[in-house]
């Protein structure tokens, strides 16, 4: 899932009468309203003419016809298992499902559901747990389907890191040496504190760290990790 995040920053985000496409297509080339198998097989195939995120994010928003909450969350459930899964198209596309299926309702057509983010967060935690490298991209997904409390959540009741070593340019080892800092430990410096500081500092959040602050403990190479 290596540059997922930039991905899903390329791609268009739909508006309210985009969204209305959320129609599959038949063998004939027909459109109609997805079920949840042909709204699963269009994120994981698509095809031409067919949107692959917009059939399962009309389902989770119920534009078409009213769900139950199992059977929404059961959709949930699949497409935290496509991201999981690793294969990158089916998880950029179940991930920008998660997203738009979590905006508000003045943002999107149909209705929030509530579970959609709560699968980007179990995708995050899954994450955390397995040591991926793409912990930043989940989080900084997480806020970007609205989520921004649990990313302040996570910056306050975890620990900033130690103070990093740039790589490369004319780095005076003896006085990081001297000033505590273990030259050994390079810049960026990989933690959860580091990922919901940069998150927050790219929202203008209230919480977000000083430049001076942050600089030191993550390093700027944490900026273009991904």
């Amino acid at each position: 899932m290596r540059r997922l995040l930039a991905l899903l920053m390329l791609m268009a985000i739909p508006t309210a009468v985009e969204a209305q496409h959320g129609l599959v297509l038949d063998e004939n080339g027909e459109r109609h309203p997805p079920t949840p198998a042909s709204a699963m097989k269009a994120v994981m195939e698509g095809g031409p003419g067919q949107s692959r995120y917009e059939p399962v994010v009309a389902l989770l928003r119920q534009q078409f016809d009213p769900r139950s909450d199992a059977e929404l969350d059961a959709i949930v459930d699949e497409l935290v298992k496509v991201i999981l899964d690793g294969d990158v198209e089916p998880a950029r596309h179940a991930t920008v499902a998660l997203i738009l299926a979590s905006r508000s309702d003045d943002e999107y057509e149909g209705v929030r559901h509530p579970g959609a983010v709560d699968g980007l967060v179990r995708v995050y935690e899954s994450a955390q747990s397995d040591g991926d490298e793409n912990t930043f991209m989940h989080l900084d997904n997480i806020a970007t389907a609205g989520n921004v409390a649990y990313v302040a959540d996570v910056f306050e009741s975890t620990l900033p890191p130690p103070p990093c070593t740039p790589r490369g340019g004319a780095v005076n080892f003896k006085a990081l040496a001297e000033s505590g800092v273990d030259p050994d430990n390079l810049c960026p410096n990989v933690s959860e504190w580091c990922d919901a500081a940069v998150v927050l500092t790219r929202l203008d959040h209230a919480l977000a760290p000083e430049e001076e602050v942050l600089d030191p403990l993550c390093g700027w190479g944490r900026w273009i990790r991904h």
